[in-house]
């Protein structure tokens, strides 16, 4: 900044312009340091006083220097409090309606019209809903099935992100199990004139008496018309919640500062050194952005300062995004993704030929070639065998003798041929393996293929650890990717000695299922077999003596934030051995003795004479 030039005759006043003293310059997230003179360097203060002549044009400049912020930042997740309001919209609801519209024209006659009304709610992530169109007259969006407990405080707000709403008001309201209202009647408006973008509307909070909790079986979610007008909605995106409160817990809201990790001064417009890295279970963290909601990504080498903050500020907030993850039930499956996949990289040191990537969100491994190796592959060479990774741990070990069934999906951005291999190793540092697996698949260009294959493990063999190589063949391009995903390793040997013949058949109809963390699954997988009754899936196998099941995983059961191997329980179908005499009451037909052995894992067989 350079202010106005001045002619020096004898003595000057600093910041005084003629007998005018203005006010000091200001500057967005800067504090004024003084004025800078061209002709002697120094920087002086509004009112000191120059006392020498000279007579030349003479520049003042004005100083700053970058305020120090207090730079904050939010983990951005409500474990404060948790969000139990989730609109049942599975695809966008519409609702078509008519409005009569009544006007008096010139003549002062009364005329009546009428117009087509079109509505539209769209469910958007986290809870968001968008709203477009017209509405005439009320219209119900659904019922919200939800337990409220007698005693406890529940907060009701509404938080608007955008768009419009003129005309209406749309209602959460606490109703029976037949969608009627409870009694006494508890609802919460969301009403037009408190629309703003950016302003969280609230209610005062709610304390559940016992007849209330009685009464409740949910929230009825509609809107009112109740303004003698059509309602219309332009792309309005808001986010009603219902939070449960307590002594130890906040409310969260849009501008509440939470979850700060640490706060750190910081002057604005300086190179942002360092960042950290925030972690949350069943989470994946993308990023610290400006904003709670979109905002701008921050990386480290950014300047610090920002379109979006009000640089007059002297607090300022940095917001964790997160990506929800999602996990794996598998069906008698041996193979642990994200623990071997976490060894992988802990492991290795990169891979030849191209770039690797493990995409923990989705459970999929993807290798790019770089055009020069003929095999893109991990650089993990061991003994002469180059491997992708390994497992030593207790949960996953092949046993000699059992056959294993190894499936894995894979697409390809080109036709080319993927492979795959698997060895047996005694210890983690031995050159000595076995070769249990070597196959490979042709695939096209972006069309998913599975491969699928048997061995079995050689006898005599108590190989600890287990290394599985996945790569390309047949020099892969370059720039080419090959993606795999579904990778299941099962152990296909049955632990009961059930052997699939004489027309016998064990079913399974599916062998994952991907379910987002803390979400349940609304149907297991299902499987048969002749002569047992299926018990459900449980989260570790059965021991020797038939009773070492682990806690069953049931469709009520959340996901944990981890891969989870499900083993079917089964038990002997009981049957009764009746013996006919095949004689009358007149006969002396009698057994002497009757030889039977009990069936295994503890079966009776019973024996009826007749």
């Amino acid at each position: 900044m350079i202010s106005s030039s001045v002619l020096f005759q004898s003595k000057y006043t600093v910041g005084k312009i003629g007998t005018a003293t203005p006010a000091n310059p200001t500057r967005p997230g800067c504090t004024f340091m003084g004025w800078k003179c061209s002709a002697d360097d120094m920087v002086y203060q509004p009112g000191a006083n120059i006392n020498w002549e000279f007579l030349e044009d003479v520049t003042f400049t004005a100083q700053w220097e970058y305020n120090s912020i207090n730079l904050r930042y939010n983990e951005n997740h409500d474990n404060l409090a948790e969000n139990m309001f989730d609109p049942i919209i599975e695809e966008t609801f519409t609702h078509d309606s008519t409005a009569t519209i009544t006007s008096t024209n010139e003549a002062g006659e009364t005329v009546t019209t009428s117009k087509a009304c079109n509505f539209t709610l769209e469910k958007l992530d986290d809870g968001t809903l968008k709203a477009n169109g017209t509405l005439a007259g009320n219209c119900t969006v659904g019922f919200v099935p939800m337990k409220f407990e007698a005693g406890k405080t529940y907060h009701f707000s509404n938080f608007v992100t955008g768009g419009s709403m003129t005309n209406g008001c749309l209602v959460m309201e606490l109703a029976k199990a037949d969608t009627n209202n409870i009694s006494p009647r508890t609802f919460f408006n969301i009403e037009a004139h408190s629309t703003e973008t950016g302003l969280t509307v609230e209610k005062p909070d709610i304390t559940i008496t016992q007849e209330m909790a009685d009464q409740i079986a949910g929230v009825r979610f509609w809107i009112w018309h109740g303004y003698n007008e059509y309602m219309t909605f332009n792309n309005y995106t808001f986010k009603p919640r219902i939070e449960l409160k307590s002594d130890s817990t906040t409310v969260a809201k849009a501008d509440t500062e939470y979850n700060n990790i640490f706060a750190d001064y910081i002057q604005y417009n300086t190179l942002i050194k360092e960042l950290p890295t925030p972690t949350r279970t069943g989470y994946t963290f993308d990023g610290w952005f400006t904003k709670a909601e979109g905002g701008t990504k921050v990386n480290v080498g950014d300047r610090m300062i920002f379109d979006e903050w009000n640089l007059n500020n002297t607090n300022q907030t940095l917001y964790a995004h997160w990506t929800i993850n999602k996990y794996k039930l598998m069906y008698e499956n041996e193979f642990k993704f994200d623990s071997w996949a976490q060894g992988i990289l802990d492991a290795n040191a990169g891979i030849a030929g191209g770039t690797a990537n493990f995409d923990f969100k989705e459970n999929t491994y993807t290798i790019t070639s770089d055009g020069t190796f003929s095999q893109p592959r991990f650089n993990g060479n061991q003994g002469g065998v180059d491997y992708l990774g390994q497992r030593t741990d207790s949960t996953t070990q092949l046993i000699p003798g059992h056959t294993y069934r190894f499936t894995y999906d894979v697409i390809g951005t080109a036709a080319t041929t993927a492979h795959v291999s698997l060895f047996m190793l005694p210890s983690t540092s031995s050159t000595d393996y076995n070769t249990e697996l070597n196959a490979s698949i042709g695939i096209e260009a972006n069309t998913k293929k599975t491969g699928s294959y048997e061995f079995t493990v050689v006898q005599g063999y108590t190989y600890p650890t287990f290394r599985l190589g996945i790569f390309g063949t047949s020099n892969v391009p370059k720039g080419v990717s090959l993606t795999y995903s579904n990778i299941c390793l099962r152990d296909i040997t049955d632990p009961l000695k059930y052997n699939e013949k004489d027309g016998e058949k064990l079913s399974l109809d599916k062998y994952f299922d991907t379910v987002t963390y803390n979400t349940t699954q609304d149907q297991l997988a299902k499987m048969s077999r002749q002569g047992y009754t299926f018990n459900g899936w449980f989260e570790s196998e059965n021991t020797k003596d038939g009773n070492g099941y682990g806690t069953e995983f049931k469709t009520t059961t959340k996901m944990p934030a981890k891969d989870v191997p499900l083993y079917a329980q089964w038990s002997l179908n009981n049957h009764t051995i009746t013996v006919n005499l095949n004689a009358d009451d007149q006969d002396k037909a009698s057994i002497a003795s009757f030889d039977y052995q009990k069936a295994s894992l503890g079966d009776e067989a019973v024996i009826t004479l007749t």
